[in-house]
This record gives structure tokens, sequence and C-alpha cells, in this order.
């Protein structure tokens, strides 16, 4: 999969995913609640940041949604420029879901009907002014 050319993180492949460069990791051990908010800053616009997300290691626990937004406690707040969201299957190179709103507006994901437990979010700069971002997990 082809991504923006920033050194350290300009590619995923599944099959040797390693910690490195803007690589984070969210973990919650229990269901039905909001993990909080990871905060991340996309400082140029070659910058793209990815976030392996988990809900704990039972079977009945998923990920319910996936929130991107510019604020940390309402996640419905405008990004500071076009900033777009991709989720994958820790094992594909190919997004299942995505957040691709114009301009500044919040994204949010929908995985109501999914039984995921983990994915990787993809975020990158679209167009518009690069900065801080949140990005809001919610598991069940």
């Amino acid at each position: 999969m082809a991504v923006a050319s920033e050194p350290g993180n300009n590619s995923y492949t599944p099959s040797s995913v390693a910690l490195m460069g803007d690589w984070e990791v969210m973990v919650d051990t229990g269901a039905g609640h909001s993990f909080g908010v990871k905060s991340g800053s996309l400082s140029s616009t070659t910058d793209v940041d990815y976030v392996l997300i988990t809900c704990g290691s039972q079977s009945r626990q998923h990920i319910m949604s996936v929130q991107l937004g510019g604020d940390s406690v309402a996640a419905n707040t405008p990004l500071p420029g076009d900033f777009d969201i991709f989720l994958y299957d820790p094992d594909s190179s190919s997004p299942f879901a995505s957040g691709t709103l114009a301009g500044t507006s919040p994204e949010s994901i929908d995985l109501t009907s999914s039984t995921r437990n983990t994915v990787v979010a993809k975020i990158v700069w679209y167009t518009g002014n690069t900065g801080t971002y949140y990005l809001r997990p919610d598991c069940w």
C-alpha cells in the first residue's frame, strides 16, 4: 500500500508490522465504555499516523465506533484541517471503512454491525491546516 512519504512510517505491511515512527497502540480490557481519547498531530502535509486499536481479548468485545475530531472532550468538533481516517483489519492492506468528509468536519465510523475487536486506524492529511486531532474509539 502506498502512503505519504514520511521517513520511518511510509508503508503498512500487515505481515511485518513494526511499531515505529508515528505508530500508537490503544488497548482496552473492559467492555461497555470509551477508551478515552488519544491525541495526535499531523505536523506536515506528508505526515501519516497509525493507531492499533484493540478492545480486550474476549470474543464478545468489539469496537462500536471510531471518531476523529478536533477537541479532546467533544469528538464532534471540527478538525484543524481536512483529515481523513481509514480502518484496516490487521492482516489486510485494503481499508474496510473510511471517514472522508469534506473540509474540517469531524469523522465518525460506525462499526455496530461488526464483530471486530482489533483494527488499524490510519490518519492522513488531505487539505487545509495541519495540527492536533483526537481519536476516540468505543468498545462494547
